[in-house]
């Protein structure tokens, strides 16, 4: 037999047999049959040593089922909260070691000095000139006075104008290289951040994708679960009703007899205390924890 789309449990079809029994010792006014008597005793005691405490360990069972449930949603929830504090700190790291464009700026002006080096040096040489060689035999020594002057005075202005250049070049390359280290420091710790960021949000989108389809199939079941516990807990004091009425009350008052059997027949049962919790999927999150990225920023791969 089925009841509202539900196979009646065991307990209930009990219910059912344990009624009828009432009702035709009642109409027969007949006092319960030894047989009888002890198989009702037997599923007193059965019913409240074995099945009440089965139900009873069913519920602790299905609450903790759905607690661990519940409870691998939250850990998404908490783990992407530690991974966003954990992407804040890297911002904050990556931000601190952008370069302020200081250092590129003192390069450029070290590179503009250098040209003017490169340019002082390079008009010294093209200024340097040689008389032509007189035809004359008698000026010869003179020609070659006025040349050995401009190759002294060469000897000793040339490599100062040229150490200044080289120096120059040197310095440029050294702060190139000090530039590019810091630009590299930044880079590896803007990536590091994109990537850990990026990271936090897909990780996060496929742990609560995954555990919240557990989520909706375990609370659909764990609440079946639980309207057939209820229903199995109201038949078992209904029947446990309806078996002390047979105990006790058969063979006495009619009135009296009448009063206990409505009373096991609209016994109220409360049904409170398994009601399980927890049932409700914990909000989801929307992360974003790179935003917008700047024209700027560095390509990571």
């Amino acid at each position: 037999m089925q009841l509202a789309g539900r196979k009646l449990s065991t307990v209930e079809s009990h219910l059912e047999q344990v009624e009828a029994m009432v009702k035709d010792v009642i109409k027969k006014d007949r006092p319960l049959t030894e047989a009888e008597k002890s198989s009702m005793e037997l599923m007193k005691s059965t019913l409240e040593d074995i099945s009440l405490p089965s139900i009873e360990k069913g519920h602790e069972d299905d609450q903790k089922i759905m607690d661990l449930a519940r409870g691998s949603l939250e850990a998404c929830n908490s783990r992407l909260e530690n991974n966003t504090q954990e992407a804040a700190t890297l911002k904050e790291d990556q931000m601190a070691k952008k370069p302020d464009g200081t250092c590129r700026q003192e390069q450029g002006g070290m590179a503009e000095q250098n040209m003017s080096n490169w340019g002082d040096l390079l008009n010294y040489v093209q200024g340097i000139h040689i008389q032509a060689r007189p035809d004359g035999v008698l000026v010869l020594d003179d020609w070659f006075a006025d040349g050995v002057n401009v190759f002294k005075a060469a000897a000793e202005i040339y490599p100062v104008k040229e150490k200044k250049y080289l120096d120059g070049q040197n310095a440029w390359s050294t702060k190139k290289g000090a530039c590019d280290d810091v630009e590299k420091t930044f880079e590896d710790a803007y990536c590091t951040w994109e990537q850990n960021a990026s990271k936090a949000v897909s990780d996060y989108e496929e742990c609560f994708e995954e555990k919240s389809k557990t989520f909706e199939s375990t609370r659909k079941a764990v609440l079946d679960s639980a309207e057939g516990r209820k229903a199995e807990y109201v038949a078992s004091k209904k029947i446990l009703c309806f078996i002390d009425v047979l105990i006790e009350k058969i063979g006495k008052d009619s009135d009296d007899l009448t009063a206990a059997v409505n009373h096991c027949v609209n016994l109220q049962v409360d049904t409170s205390k398994y009601e399980l919790k927890n049932t409700g999927m914990p909000a989801r999150s929307s992360p974003d924890l790179v935003g917008s990225v700047p024209a700027d920023a560095p390509v990571c791969e």
